[in-house]
Order: structure tokens, then sequence, then C-alpha cells
């Protein structure tokens, strides 16, 4: 007769990719970055997964995720998700416009859940002028970085919103130099007072609570 805690082992590693599929099908930012999972390949989406479940990086899925962090742990590949990082920022160092710390911040695996739409960001602010950047949700600031290196080269600032004190941004941001070009809120975002928001807004940017009803507010 099993045990108990290899029974309850085995029906967990049997539950495990279905868990997993069940949230990529429910979300479409998944979908968009792991799109061969659609075709069974899985192993990119079972190593986000593994970082998810085991609090490598925050995200909603962590409650659904976190029972099976020992599967996708064990399954982890690290098979790359981008070119090779050296030669994206020789290329940068060479461009008219090198963008070192927001490649350096897509590059490191803490921010893989939203590496992808760094670039787009960085450019809308540089190609349309965008000065006045608000952003909801910091965490650890990687998006605030990246904000912050494109709103600095044309000379305009970011404001950035969170629940939380935000000390590791804090200290990322002050590092990296861009302390006077930042302003920060501890507090909810639908609570904040219009007279402390930049005016006009150029470009808002919401990575906060991502549930329907608080986003729309």
């Amino acid at each position: 007769m099993l045990k108990l805690p290899l029974f309850r082992r085995i029906n967990n590693d049997s539950r495990a990719l279905p868990a997993l599929l069940k949230v990529y099908e429910e979300r479409a930012d998944l979908q968009e970055v792991f799109p061969e999972a659609k075709t069974g390949d899985y192993a990119r989406l079972i190593d986000w997964a593994a970082g998810v479940a085991t609090k490598k990086w925050k995200d909603n899925s962590f409650a659904s995720l976190k029972g099976y962090a020992r599967w996708y742990s064990s399954r982890f590949t690290g098979i790359p998700r981008s070119p090779v990082w050296s030669e994206v920022k020789q290329t940068s160092e060479a461009s008219g416009n090198p963008l070192p710390l927001t490649i350096a911040v897509m590059s490191n695996e803490s921010s893989s859940d939203i590496s992808h739409h760094l670039p787009l960001m960085s450019m809308l602010i540089t190609e349309f002028n965008l000065k006045h950047i608000v952003e909801l949700g910091v965490r650890a600031g990687n998006s605030t970085l990246v904000l912050l290196e494109a709103a600095n080269g044309i000379g305009g600032r970011v404001l950035s919103v969170d629940l939380d004190p935000c000390v590791e941004a804090k200290n990322r941001v002050n590092k990296a130099g861009f302390g006077p070009a930042w302003k920060f809120l501890e507090g909810n975002d639908l609570e904040i007072r219009e007279s402390d928001i930049f005016q006009p807004i150029d470009l808002l940017f919401i990575d906060s609570s991502h549930l329907y009803t608080h986003t729309v507010l």
C-alpha cells in the first residue's frame, strides 16, 4: 500500500500540467508570450510556472500553481527566451540611442513576465516624446527603470504608485541616478488625489491588480 505522502505527491504530479494549461487558456498574455504551447511544446511555459510557483517573481497565478512547485521546478529547462544578450547589448551600444539599463532589465530572469513589452514602452516614449508618464504598480521596479531611462533621454519624468513601499525599486532607481526624475506615491492608485498626478498624462502604464473592475475604474 502506498504511504499517504507519496500518494499525494503522485496525485499532485498528475494535476500539475492540467493546472498550468488551465491558467494558460485563461490568459491571453501567456498565449502571446508562449505561442508554442498551443502545439504541445510546454518547455518555456513550465519554466515560467516554476518561477511563479516558487515566488521567483510575483504573479496573480501563484495561488493556482504553488501546489505544484516541485513538479515545475524539476522540469525547469532554462531554455533562452530571446536572442543572445551579448549581441543585443552590442547592438544597443552601437545605436544612436543606447539603452543599457533596459537591456539589463530585459535579460534579468526576474523580469521575464514583462520583458517582451519593455522595448515597446521605451520606443513609444522616445518616438512620441511622451514626457509625463504615470505607472500604476511597481514591485521590484523593472518597468520603472525602463520608463525612467527612456524618459531621461527626452527630459521627461515618471510618477509611480504602489500599495507597498517598494524599497528594492527605490534603491535601484537611486543607484541608476534617476531619482530627480521620479516621484513615488505609496497607496491605492484609486485613491490618489488628482492634484498629485502629472497633467496631462502622456503615457499611462497600468500594472497593478489586473482585475477588470479595478482597471476600468
